[in-house]
């Protein structure tokens, strides 16, 4: 029963993915919106490096 369940929440969430994807293609990329994720998730990582 639970495997039953955690495939429907799957499916609906990878639904609700495309969705999501598909809105936003529909506006352009900006500069922005291409550097600053890097620049985020290198100063998350480096917390594993520095203490």
């Amino acid at each position: 029963m639970m495997i039953l369940i955690s495939s429907i929440i799957a499916i609906c969430m990878a639904v609700a993915v495309m969705f999501i994807r598909i809105k936003s293609s529909a506006k352009p990329a900006t500069a922005k919106k291409i550097i600053l994720p890097p620049i985020f998730m290198s100063t998350g990582a480096l917390m594993f490096f520095v203490p």
